[in-house]
């Protein structure tokens, strides 16, 4: 390969890795506040270490895939197995988190998870495990460096996969002003009444 070539990534791997990322930070921002609220500690203890672990080798994963000079004596066998383990603790640490969210009675899980769907379209594509997750400061920096991953992604030609979201039927006016009236259709009408 030649010097002046710039590696760029696998879309496969960048789909996961920068998913997998987001994932990690909607969840910091939407369960670990209401694991608080039930008083769930442990679990959030729990959690916190294992999404670190999965931060570390999903940066990791990142750095060997780009070529990175530290991952260069590192087959890409490590590099998975690691990331497996990791994903796997994560995951049991976000369900025994969920888990004992259910048995506090928060209310409505419905708004938590539309809330971890909206979250996870505008976190960060990175993980960045070195950065405050906690608190005030930590919503400023998911904020701050879903920005700057923006920018470093579009200046990688990193891909990073659109979430599509289904279209909300439109009113009235939205019917006229596009010219895709949808009426009902009269026949239905008289035969369910």
């Amino acid at each position: 390969m030649d010097k002046t070539t710039v590696r760029r990534g696998s879309p496969a791997i960048d789909g996961l890795l920068s998913r997998t990322s987001a994932h990690m930070h909607a969840v910091d921002e939407v369960l670990v506040p209401a694991a608080r609220l039930a008083h769930a500690r442990e679990a959030v203890r729990d959690y916190r270490r294992a999404s670190r672990r999965l931060g570390v080798s999903v940066a990791h994963a990142k750095a060997h895939e780009f070529g990175s000079s530290y991952e260069r004596g590192v087959s890409w066998t490590v590099v998975w197995d690691e990331l497996g383990e990791a994903l796997a603790a994560e995951r049991a640490a976000e369900e025994a988190m969920v888990t004992e969210m259910e048995s506090a009675d928060l209310g409505s899980f419905q708004a938590l998870t539309d809330r971890l769907e909206h979250l996870e379209t505008t976190a960060p594509s990175r993980p960045h495990p070195y950065l405050p997750h906690r608190g005030p400061m930590g919503h400023v920096m998911r904020r701050t460096m879903s920005r700057v991953d923006r920018w470093w992604d579009h200046a990688e030609g990193r891909f990073v996969p659109e979430v599509v979201r289904p279209h909300r039927a439109l009113g009235l006016i939205g019917q006229y002003v596009t010219g895709t009236p949808h009426m009902r259709d009269e026949s239905k009408d008289a035969v369910e009444d």
